[in-house]
Formats: C-alpha cells, structure tokens, sequence
C-alpha cells in the first residue's frame, strides 16, 4: 500500500520560490522511504478543500509569508486562515474521538508542522505566539544547533538538531497539547513541538531547505538580492550553507509517520 502524504502549501504556488519549495518537499519525502509515496498539494490560500486526514499517513502544513500575530482578532484574519486553523482545531478533535488512531483505524494522519505551520498548529491548539526581539533583529537566519530534552534525543536518536531558520514569529508558549522536545533557554525550548495524542511533530525551522531556498527566502525577507552569496547569519547562528539535518529529520519524520 502507498504512503499518502497531503502537503497543505501556506503560500502562493505562483510566486517565486513556490514551486521551487514544492519539488524540494517532494523530492525528500520521495528519497525518505522505499516504496511507493502518493503526495497531493492542497492551497487554502486559492480556495483549495482541505484534505480528508483519514485517507493520509501524514499532512504537512508548510511555512509562508502570512503573519499570524499582524491580525490578532479571528473575523481580521483573511479567510483561509481562519479555515486552517478551525481545520487543525477539527483534526485534533477527531483524533480526541478515537476516530483516527484507534487499532485498525484506516490511517493514522499525523500531523506535520514548518515553520508558520508550526506556529498554526500551536495558535489553532492553545498556544500563544510573539515576535522575535528587535535586540535579535527580528529576524532569525542561518542554521541553527537545537539541542535536545531527554524525550527529544531519544525520538531523534542525537542530543541535537541543525537546522536552517527564517522566521519573525516564535510560538511563547505551546498550549495544552504540544510539549517541547528542545531544550535551552525559555526562548529556544519550543523549537521542536511534539505530541502523541494527537500525533502532532512541528518545528520553528525548516528542514526541507537546502541553501539555495535559504538563499532565495533569505533575499525575501530582509530585502535583499536572492543570488547573494554573503548572507551574514544571525547572531548565534551558522551560515546557511553550513552542514544541516534537513535530509535526516525528514527521513525521522517519514519513519514516523509510517510507524
């Protein structure tokens, strides 16, 4: 039988870098296991039905350009935010049922979350989120080393993660559900979010970029030309063309999903 994964696109598939993303997802999940992988892509953003997660082993919400912290009253959120995060709210609560995971269940849906689906994930389940400091400049790029709570160490079998980082938002506290598996300072433990119950793995980082999508976005959110090839990273952080985890995590996250 084939995976089936559903990968939930938070961008525009139009614009530059959209596809670029979509074939660097597929391609590693494709390279992540033997055997046959059916992957569909669905876009709220241009009025796209969500996905059935009883017909999936594994839904991935990517990152994107949306702020979730600009409109912070739900009736000033476009339309398809709202329609994720109710959908996030209504997968949890099938999960809570026992619908999704109980034994001979059709599949187990897990969830997957990157960057803004991180900080979706946790928004639609209780979590609270803010803003990188201004002190940081209120940006995060370049790689950084995650280290590992206890819990975090043995899913991932190592004491650390690299991964790339391009965001502004932070998720400050993760809600009832998620619990976090890094560890270090307050503002680092919610890097990596996990739960069994609903099967829920997100990160603050992206995992499925190379340095070349690093580059690309990189350019995007400071203003900047995307060839450049100097990027300073920020404070604390390698550059993005540092040795990362990318590929290792994704293969974790697809053993995962098709445990």
């Amino acid at each position: 039988m084939a995976f089936r994964v559903a990968i939930l696109a938070n961008f525009d598939l139009d614009e530059q870098g959209g596809r670029e993303m979509l074939s660097r997802i597929t391609t590693l999940l494709r390279c992540s296991r033997t055997g046959a992988t059916e992957i569909t892509i669905h876009s709220a953003i241009r009025g796209d039905a969500f996905p059935d997660p009883s017909e999936y082993d594994l839904v991935i919400l990517t990152g994107g350009p949306f702020n979730l912290l600009k409109h912070n009253e739900e009736h000033e959120r476009p339309e398809w935010v709202r329609r994720t995060l109710g959908w996030i709210q209504e997968t949890a609560k099938i999960h809570e049922a026992g619908g999704l995971s109980e034994p001979g269940s059709k599949k187990k849906a897990k969830l997957l979350g990157i960057c803004w689906g991180h900080q979706a994930i946790a928004l639609a389940l209780g979590g609270r989120l803010g803003q990188v400091l201004q002190e940081r400049g209120g940006q995060l790029i370049g790689i950084q080393t995650v280290p590992l709570t206890s819990q975090g160490a043995a899913f991932f079998e190592t004491e650390s993660l690299n991964i790339q980082k391009n965001h502004a938002l932070v998720v400050t506290h993760p809600g009832p559900y998620l619990t976090p598996v890094a560890s270090g300072s307050s503002s680092s433990q919610n890097e990596v979010l996990l739960s069994h119950s609903p099967p829920i793995l997100t990160f603050q980082g992206h995992p499925e970029m190379d340095a070349a999508l690093a580059r690309l976005f990189a350019g995007f959110a400071t203003g900047g030309a995307s060839n450049r090839a100097d990027w300073v990273p920020s404070e604390g952080l390698k550059g993005i063309d540092d040795v990362h985890d990318g590929e290792a995590i994704l293969k974790r996250v697809v053993a995962w999903a098709d445990e």
